[in-house]
């Protein structure tokens, strides 16, 4: 038997297995996944050995649904399966998502003897992976998998918020993207980012300088291309900190140092309303910046290290809460 596999880039779940949106003749394979906090860390599968930020991914433990077992029941046989921890699960705030062949169903669950949830992170090696309880500043900085559940599961820890029902959810890896858009991150020796504030009557927000790619372009050559165009820069691509996916957007962001740094940026190719800021790298975190669950993530980067491989984020905070702060 497969204890706690892999999880795959899943969709969000509009319906039930074997309701009519499931194609007919086909049966979906389920699997039953566990979200399982202890003091304030999360349970998650870590790859063997080390894993410094945006190395590897993280990943919600999830496992095959055998015959006859229901989905609840699933998760924790599997659990006392690779770990011998006993744990009870909750059935009414479940998180159910689907996509193509898969229905996985994952449920909040908590450990029959707390005292006994410390022994998980020295469980014995599976599939080259371990479990392991992770604190939200290491869970963030690296990407967890799947998306679209990490981005809410992340939002409950922070924020204590927990949902009461249950959720449905869709990944936006699922399609091809509706439009792919490229930012460079630009930080000067003094430690400011620079930045396209926006205005409009009773808001301002910020943007990281960018725009969408043309047919065929590579997302970096699209962020070198837009930077010069905006702002008349020119830049060398160091690395790709993240890809972010919003409402069927794929956007990619780099990291950029100037080619010469004495040139000063100009506002060229801007919108009306809006001009070329340079704001200090550490009030990322405290400002309407879209996007939002990438802000702080540069802030943590540029103070610790910045990350090997770039960190995938499903982000769908509104416009509206750019304001409130965001760790997760």
């Amino acid at each position: 038997m497969t204890i706690f596999e892999p999880t795959s880039l899943v969709t969000n779940a509009t319906r039930k297995a074997g309701d009519q949106s499931v194609p007919r003749g086909r049966h979906p394979r389920e699997r039953a996944g566990v979200i399982l906090v202890h003091e304030d860390r999360l349970a998650v599968k870590v790859p063997t050995g080390s894993l410094g930020p945006g190395e590897g991914c993280y990943e919600f433990p999830i496992g095959e649904i055998c015959a006859g077992e229901t989905p609840e029941a699933a998760v924790v046989s599997r659990l006392r399966e690779a770990t011998g921890l006993e744990v009870r699960v909750s059935t009414h705030d479940c998180v159910r998502l689907v996509s193509t062949g898969h229905v996985d169903w994952y449920f909040r669950a908590s450990a029959v003897v707390p005292s006994t949830a410390a022994t998980l992170s020295v469980s014995r090696s599976l599939a080259g992976n371990r479990l392991a309880f992770v604190d939200l500043p290491s869970i963030a900085a690296a990407t967890l998998s799947p998306p679209s559940l990490a981005e809410v599961v992340l939002h409950a820890l922070s924020t204590g918020e927990w949902w009461s029902n249950e959720i449905r959810l869709s990944d936006p890896c699922e399609k091809p993207p509706s439009r792919i858009r490229a930012g460079a991150v630009v930080i000067n020796a003094k430690g400011e980012v620079l930045l396209i504030e926006r205005n409009s009557p009773g808001r301002r927000w910020y943007e990281i300088p960018g725009g969408g790619t043309e047919p065929d372009e590579l997302p970096e050559n699209a962020a070198v291309r837009e930077l010069v165009e905006e702002t008349g820069l020119s830049v060398v691509i160091r690395l790709e900190l993240a890809v972010v996916l919003k409402e069927g957007r794929r956007e990619h962001y780099f990291l950029a140092s100037c080619s010469d740094p004495a040139v000063e940026p100009r506002e060229l190719d801007l919108r009306e309303h809006s001009k070329l800021v340079w704001l200090d790298v550490s009030d990322l975190p405290n400002l309407p910046l879209w996007p939002k669950r990438l802000a702080w993530r540069i802030a943590h980067w540029h103070k610790t290290e910045w990350p090997k491989s770039p960190v995938v984020l499903s982000d769908s905070v509104p416009d509206a809460d750019l304001t409130k702060p965001c760790d997760w």
